[in-house]
């Protein structure tokens, strides 16, 4: 209550409250996921599917990428692309790996090209490695 000129006035606060739309929460459902998986118990593996994930969502932003640093992922669903990193070489100055993807759950596994770049008078900066996963998702992944 407000004492205005010796009256007591109620206040009345009014809020927006987020209505849950079951068509809105239905339709992010529905979206397209991509379930990335990465190579936890390698070490130096990190900062390459960082930069994977990065490439993976500017190469097709109306798909929710999930990640699941515990190696299990999610079941597929149709419309799901599944993208696993197989890194065979991680180094300072040499990363060299490919991708296996899978669209849905009928779908066989395939195998991306395995590549490979080095670097000689530098180490690897994040900007080296983005162009290396862009290249993976580029030559491995085709979005629909």
């Amino acid at each position: 209550m407000l004492k205005f000129a010796g009256l007591f006035l109620p206040i009345f606060i009014f809020a927006a409250i987020p209505s849950t739309d079951a068509a809105a929460m239905s339709q992010t459902q529905a979206q397209n996921r991509i379930l990335l998986d990465c190579p936890a118990d390698l070490p130096g593996s990190e900062p390459v599917c960082d930069a994977l994930e990065q490439s993976l969502r500017a190469a097709s932003p109306d798909h929710v990428l999930v990640r699941d640093a515990s190696g299990r992922t999610p079941p597929l669903q149709a419309g799901d692309l599944s993208v696993i990193l197989r890194v065979s070489t991680v180094s300072a100055r040499s990363i060299a790996g490919h991708l296996e993807t899978r669209e849905g759950s009928e779908s066989d596994w395939t195998n991306g090209p395995e590549l490979r770049s080095d670097v000689m008078d530098t180490e690897f900066s994040p900007a080296l490695i983005r162009a290396f996963t862009d290249e993976l998702v580029r030559t491995s992944v085709i979005f629909e």
